[in-house]
């Protein structure tokens, strides 16, 4: 086994015992899903791995520019991409953190209260649920974007698709668990809710299983650019 996957054994293995854990403490409690809400430990957890993701990103950029910060070589491509990723994840860490996808939407649904006779419904209700799956969108983008670099550092292409397969299948489920109101077309509205509540610890699941993948890739990124020079 080689370091990468040495390192997402070990990593994954850290993933499992928080997740056991946390569901451990809320079936002691009588609340299964206490545990996976924002400013959890899996929340925490999920944070920290987003910021070192930032910053291998940003020493792979490092390696690139001879071990040097240098300024000037931020507009070239292939130094760019390193950074614009570098700062993705310390958004996306910041917004784990913060919740600021939910804070967009609440005041997207302050704005709207003041109409006249508007009613929260399902579509309004998962406004930051789509939120996240266009920052899904963009990074797919930006991925296809930069082909030409991304193209030096393909044996992490593994990594980087279970990493955004997990994130795909983690934004879905957040949309269906959201609310009851899907699981109750086809489930009794108290299985429904029971649901709910296990598909949000699967979603938060596949969450952190997800930043596992991208860590593991950003490793093997600065492993390539090292034999890159």
């Amino acid at each position: 086994m080689n370091k990468v996957n040495r390192l997402t054994a070990y990593l994954l293995g850290i993933d499992l015992i928080f997740i056991t854990n946390a569901i451990i403490k809320g079936l002691l409690i009588g609340k299964i899903e206490i545990d996976f809400g924002e400013g959890s430990l899996i929340t925490i957890l999920s944070v920290l791995k987003l910021i070192i993701i930032s910053i291998g990103c940003l020493w792979v950029y490092r390696i690139k520019s001879s071990n040097k910060f240098i300024l000037g070589n931020i507009f070239q491509p292939g130094y760019s991409f390193w950074l614009i990723l570098s700062l993705g994840f310390l958004f996306l860490a910041l917004d784990d953190l913060l919740g600021i996808h939910e804070k967009v939407d609440y005041l997207i649904h302050s704005v709207l209260f003041n109409w006249h006779g508007f009613k929260e419904n399902g579509f309004s209700d998962r406004i930051d649920d789509i939120l996240v799956l266009m920052y899904l969108f963009i990074g797919i983008y930006f991925i296809i974007k930069s082909k030409r670099e991304v193209s030096k550092f393909y044996l992490s292409k593994g990594y980087v698709i279970i990493g955004l397969y997990l994130t795909a299948f983690m934004v879905g489920l957040d949309i269906i668990s959201n609310r009851s109101d899907l699981l109750n077309l086809i489930l009794p509205y108290s299985l429904a809710k029971i649901f709910t509540k296990i598909l949000l610890i699967i979603e938060e699941s596949f969450k952190i299983f997800a930043s596992t993948f991208f860590l593991s890739a950003t490793y093997k990124c600065t492993i390539i650019a090292k034999n890159l020079k």
